[in-house]
């Protein structure tokens, strides 16, 4: 049993004592000992070193305040108890915190790799086509449709692909790493973003064409699909990849794995935002098209930094392409913009 101790305490059912234990007359239980919820101490108590109260209720004295250097806040539930009751520092409340999920192992050799995969299997995957039929090597001849369709899909699809296993093998998956997880504020912010990035691209876009002149004012993409004609599931299809595919590709690269490449060394956000941004509009290798589309971009880094997730920049992105994409899918069918 207990031996001698405070006058009237009584400690609670069903704890014993460590063997030998026999406090002398007027000591506390031994260290490490746990109150019950509930559980008042007797008069005069003072706490063991070690003890932690427990956050739900424990019984403090009247009146009790926190010493300067003492931890806080207070958890939920803690009340006042005994005249005379005073917890030391060391032995006050800890309110539980969640762990902050583990730090990936990936940086910029990931965002890297991805890079290398799409402009690789960009100049790769058109191999078969040509060796299939030479005359498509010849300057001035375009892609079967099927061709560019592929051209267009499999490089972005594929390096998406190499960030997401990437985050998987390296780190916590893409939910965490690349901060895809989806909240309907993600919805707010994206279609705010979205429409007022297009708003802005379509002030700008004017006047970049006066800058740059008319001949060079299309698209690498558009001067791809320049004079080819598809059937409508074909153009369908393109309609789709511009519109939906390429955007959630692209965002897992540069606001996903680029963006947590600087997140992890922890520069600071508005340069991660200048940096993500840059990065994004001069890897489409068009340089009279980058001023534009550092407008373009801009608004999708917002997104991303306004949001702290993935998915609200997807969106903003996905809107800003669905013109572009829906012109691009009738033309293919051959249907004039000036008639559509």
């Amino acid at each position: 049993m207990w031996g001698a101790q405070a006058t009237g305490y009584q400690p609670p059912p069903g704890y014993l004592p460590p063997p030998g234990y026999a406090p002398p007359p007027g000591q506390l239980p031994p260290p490490g000992y746990q109150a019950l919820s509930g559980h008042l101490p007797p008069p005069g108590y003072h706490a063991p070193p070690g003890y932690q109260a427990p956050p739900v209720g424990h019984f403090g004295p009247p009146g009790f305040q926190p010493q300067p250097g003492q931890p806080g806040p207070w958890p939920a539930g803690w009340q006042l108890g005994p005249a005379g009751w005073q917890p030391v520092p060391a032995q006050l409340p800890q309110v539980a915190t969640e762990p902050p999920p583990p730090e990936h192992k990936w940086g910029f050799g990931a965002f890297l790799l991805a890079e290398a995969v799409f402009l690789i299997t960009s100049f790769l995957i058109v191999v078969p086509f040509v060796m299939a039929d030479p005359r498509l090597s010849e300057p001035g001849v375009p892609l079967t449709p099927v061709a560019l369709l592929v051209s267009l899909a499999i490089p972005t699809m594929l390096a998406a692909l190499v960030a997401i296993v990437t985050t998987r093998i390296r780190g916590n998956g893409p939910i965490i790493d690349l901060r895809l997880r989806f909240g309907w504020r993600d919805v707010g912010i994206g279609v705010a973003c979205g429409f007022g990035g297009l708003a802005l691209t379509l002030v700008l876009a004017p006047i970049w064409v006066r800058w740059v002149g008319d001949e060079n004012a299309d698209s690498a993409v558009g001067a791809l699909l320049d004079g080819v004609r598809m059937n409508p599931l074909l153009a369908v299809l393109v309609f789709l990849t511009i519109w939906l595919v390429a955007p959630l590709c692209e965002e897992i690269l540069y606001r996903g794995l680029l963006w947590g490449a600087m997140e992890r060394r922890r520069w600071n956000r508005w340069l991660i935002l200048g940096i993500t941004t840059v990065v994004f509009a001069f890897a489409h290798f068009e340089l009279l098209r980058a001023p534009l589309l550092l407008a373009i971009g801009l608004p999708m880094g917002l997104a991303r930094m306004l949001s702290g997730r993935l998915p609200a920049s997807i969106i903003a992105h996905q809107i800003n392409n669905f013109l572009p994409a829906l012109g691009l899918m009738l033309l293919l069918l051959g249907v004039p913009l000036t008639e559509a």
